[in-house]
C-alpha cells in the first residue's frame, strides 16, 4: 500500500517490480501502459496473477484523471475507473488533481482505492482539494461517498488498510487555519465516519496506516513542531477504543510507510534529516520504538528516502524509495530496494530507465512473488520544484524470492512459478505447486493464442515439480510466448516467455 510522503518529492510514473523465489532477487522492468505524464502510486496483489496498481495520468486535454492498472498474469492494462471531476487542469500529475494514492484489499471482489479529487469548476463552489474514496465490486470500480471532516476545507487521504471487509481504516490530513491536521476514517461495512485522532504540534499528516485486527492499528507520519521550527516523526496506535499517540525517537524528518508482522513486530520507513535527507527505519518490539541502521547508497549531502515497506515474515522485509546517483549530479533519482533477512537491511540491485527514477510502493506476497510501483522519466528533474518532465510508466518484475524461511513442499493453491531464465536463448524453467493431486496441462502458445507446444499433460501428484522448455515449436523465432497451465481444466496461471533467439534447432 502506497502512503504520500509529504516531505519529500513524489516521482511522477509509474514504477512495478516483482521479486525471485529460489534465487538471488532480480528485479527487471516489464512493460505497463503510459502516457506523456503518468505517475503510480501503490500495488496491490490479490494472487500471483492478479495485481492492482493506482495512481494518475494526464489526459489528451491536459487533465489530471485517476489511473487504474491490473495485472491478470500475462500483462498490465488499464480499467476504467470514475473521475468525480475530470476537468482538472493542474499541470502535473505529481501534485494536485484526481489521484489515487493507496489500496486495499479484502478479496478479489472487495478491494479499496483512496487519494483526493480536484475541487468543482465554476461557477460551483468548494474545497480546492477533496478527499477520493473508489471501490471495486470485482465488476467495477465507483466512487463511494465519505463524510466532510472540515466542511469547506481541504483533505486528501495517504493510505487504506483492511482487516475485514467491515473493518478498513483510511488516514491522511487536512487543511486548518493553522496548518495540516491529522485525519483519520473507518468504514464499518456499511459507512465511512471520521474518527478522533490527536493533532500534535502546530500541523500534523498521516502518510500511512496498517492493522491486523479490530484492536491493533497503527498510523504513522510527521508534526510540525514550531519550537525549533522543524517537523518530527508522528505515531499513532489503535487499541479497539481510541487513537494516541505513542513515544518514538525524536527524529527531525517523517515517515512514508509501515508494516506489521505481529503485536510485538512493526516496522515503519521513511526519511531524516541527517547530513542531508538519509533513510530512517524504526522498528517496535512490543514496548518501545527504536531507529534500526540501515544503508544509504548515494553521496554523503544527497538526498535517500524509504516511502513503502512490505513484510512477508519476520526475517523477510521490504522496503523501496530511491537516491540521488552519485554518479551524476544530486538531482537525478534512482531506483532503491532494500531487504531485511532478519539481521541487517542491504541493497538489492534494481534498474533504473531513463535518467529519472522512484519507486513509491512496493508488495511481496507469501509466495514470494512481489511487485514495486513508481516512476521514470527520459529527461532530469526539474532542479527547482522536484517534478519530472514527461514521466511514464515503470513496472519492475523479479522471481519469486523468500529469504530465511524453508521454501514450501505443498502451496495452499496451485501455482505456475515465473520463467527463469527470462529472456531465453535455449531452455527456460517453470516450478509447478499442486496442494492436491490433479490433472494438469502445461503447454506453451504464441501471442496469437496458437498453441506451440505441450510441456506436461495427465494426472500428477500433489508437490512441486519443474518442467523446462527448449523453444521446441517456435521454429527458432525470437519473440514473446507464453506458458499456460491449466488444473482439472481451469487456468490457473500464465508467464511470459521473452525467447531471444536460437542457438540450434527449436522444432525438435
Amino acid at each position: 500500500m502506497r502512503r504520500l510522503m509529504l516531505l519529500f518529492a513524489l516521482p511522477s510514473t509509474m514504477l512495478i517490480t516483482s521479486a525471485p523465489l529460489f534465487a538471488d532477487p532480480d528485479w527487471s522492468v516489464v512493460a505497463s501502459p503510459s502516457s506523456n505524464d503518468c505517475a503510480l502510486r501503490a500495488v496491490a496483489p490479490v494472487s500471483a496473477d492478479d495485481v492492482w496498481a493506482v495512481g494518475s495520468h494526464q489526459s489528451e486535454s491536459y487533465e489530471n484523471q485517476t489511473l487504474i492498472l491490473h495485472w491478470t498474469g500475462g500483462t498490465w492494462s488499464i480499467v476504467p475507473g470514475p473521475n468525480p471531476n475530470p476537468s482538472c487542469p493542474n499541470g502535473n500529475v505529481q501534485f494536485g488533481g484526481n489521484a489515487l494514492n493507496a489500496l486495499a484489499v479484502v478479496s478479489s471482489t472487495d478491494i479499496w482505492a483512496v487519494g483526493e479529487g480536484c475541487y468543482p469548476p465554476p461557477p460551483q463552489t468548494g474545497p480546492a482539494i477533496t478527499q477520493l474514496v473508489e471501490h471495486w465490486d470485482g465488476t467495477s470500480w465507483s466512487v463511494v461517498t465519505v463524510p466532510d471532516p472540515i466542511p469547506g476545507g481541504e483533505s486528501v487521504l495517504s493510505d487504506v488498510a483492511a482487516v475485514s471487509a467491515s473493518d478498513v481504516w483510511a488516514v491522511g490530513y487536512t487543511s486548518e487555519a493553522i496548518g495540516a491536521g491529522t485525519l483519520i476514517e473507518h468504514w464499518d461495512g456499511t459507512h465511512w465516519s471520521v474518527v478522533p485522532s490527536p493533532h500534535p504540534g502546530t500541523g500534523g499528516v498521516l502518510s500511512a496506516v496498517a492493522a491486523n485486527s479490530a484492536t491493533n492499528a497503527w498510523a504513522i507520519g510527521a508534526f510540525y513542531d514550531d519550537g525549533p521550527d522543524v517537523w518530527k516523526t508522528l505515531i499513532l496506535h489503535w487499541n479497539g477504543e481510541g487513537w494516541s499517540q505513542v513515544e518514538s525517537p525524536s527524529v527531525i524528518g517523517g515517515f512514508g510507510d509501515i508494516a506489521i508482522v505481529s503485536s510485538n513486530d512493526v516496522w515503519a520507513v521513511g526519511v531524516q534529516s541527517n547530513g542531508g535527507t538519509k533513510t530512517l527505519i524504526e522498528h517496535w518490539n512490543g514496548t518501545t520504538w527504536s531507529v534500526v541502521p540501515s544503508p544509504n547508497p548515494g553521496p554523503s549531502q544527497g538526498s535517500t528516502s524509504l516511502g513503502s515497506i512490505s513484510a512477508v515474515t519476520a526475517n523477510n522485509i521490504w522496503a523501496a524509495g530511491s537516491y540521488h546517483n552519485q554518479d551524476t549530479d544530486l538531482d537525478q533519482h534512482r531506483t532503491l530496494i532494500m531487504h531485511w533477512d532478519g539481521a541487517s537491511w542491504s541493497i538489492e540491485p534494481t534498474p533504473t530507465p531513463g535518467k529519472s527514477a522512484d519507486l513509491a510502493d512496493i508488495a511481496v506476497l507469501p509466495t514470494g512473488e512481489g511487485w514495486a510501483v513508481g516512476i521514470f522519466s527520459d529527461y532530469p528533474i526539474n532542479t527547482y520544484d522536484g517534478t519530472y518532465t514527461l514521466p511514464q510508466t515503470l513496472v519492475l518484475n523479479g522471481a519469486n524470492y523468500v529469504a530465511g524461511v524453508a521454501a514450501p513442499q505443498v502451496s495452499a493453491t496451485p501455482t505456475l512459478g515465473p520463467a527463469t531464465p527470462n529472456p531465453m536463448i535455449d531452455q527456460v524453467s517453470f516450478t509447478i505447486r499442486l496442494p492436491r493431486r490433479a490433472q494438469i496441462e502445461l503447454g506453451i502458445y504464441d501471442v496469437s493464442g496458437r498453441a506451440v507446444c505441450s510441456l506436461l499433460s495427465g494426472t500428477t501428484e500433489a508437490g512441486e515439480r519443474a518442467a523446462t522448455w527448449n523453444g521446441r515449436g517456435s521454429s527458432g523465432r525470437p519473440g514473446v510466448y507464453f506458458a499456460r497451465l491449466t488444473v482439472d481444466g481451469q487456468v490457473v496461471g500464465t508467464r511470459p516467455v521473452a525467447l531471444l533467439g536460437s542457438s540450434g534447432t527449436r522444432d525438435r
